[in-house]
């Protein structure tokens, strides 16, 4: 009963539309399902809690989700803490850098080096998303290290999860700074052929079709 219960915490949140009601009667609920006793409760809560701090706004996110969240990233069992890994780039961008700084980067320290490979992909796969939200200062001095952390991951999934993102952290921090730090630790990774390849052969396709768009226009 539980389990069907917090999974309607994040429909029912977004279906009422209405702060003020979401934060007397939904919240509650999510926030004391998320101290369960059992794991399954907490992952469905840790599933629900981005839907759930959309709802709310970024002055209840910030007041008394984020507590929560924490409590979620660091759960002493990993389906949990994979499971809010994943909505850390969702939960952020309802939060100010200086409490991301304060209160998500150094969980994420802690994840990118977490015994389960399912939670450090989990990680590697949205923790690139926090760039644009911190700026470029920030994003060097405490996101770079964690990216470095991931790409240097025994688990092929982890590494790919920062490879098939850089792009928008180049956005951020710019070309060359990118190059200097993060390029050396993936040149020779089997990954990034890969990623190129695929790149490539997704030109050739975009060609392909644009040569017979031609031909049958000329015909």
């Amino acid at each position: 009963m539980r389990l069907i219960s917090v999974e309607s915490c994040g429909p029912l949140a977004t279906a009422l539309n209405q702060r003020d009601i979401v934060t007397a009667q939904v919240l509650p609920v999510l926030l004391r399902f998320a101290e369960d006793k059992s794991w399954r409760v907490r992952y469905n809560s840790a599933t629900q809690i981005a839907a759930l701090a959309e709802a709310l706004g970024p002055d209840a996110t910030r007041a008394s989700l984020l507590p929560c969240f924490v409590n979620l990233l660091r759960d002493p069992e990993a389906e949990v803490r994979a499971a809010a890994a994943a909505r850390c780039a969702s939960l952020c961008n309802l939060l100010p850098p200086a409490d991301i700084i304060a209160s998500i980067v150094p969980c994420c320290k802690e994840l990118a080096t977490d015994a389960s490979q399912y939670v450090r992909t989990a990680l590697s796969g949205v923790i690139t998303e926090l760039a644009p939200r911190l700026g470029k200062d920030a994003t060097t001095q405490y996101l770079l290290p964690i990216f470095l952390e991931l790409l240097g991951d025994e688990c092929p999934e982890v590494r790919l999860g920062i490879i098939g993102k850089l792009d928008a952290v180049g956005q951020v921090v710019g070309v060359d700074l990118l190059s200097q730090s993060l390029l050396p630790a993936i040149q020779g990774l089997a990954e990034v052929r890969a990623v190129l390849l695929g790149r490539c052969a997704e030109i050739t396709r975009s060609i392909q079709c644009a040569a017979t768009v031609s031909t049958f226009m000329r015909h």
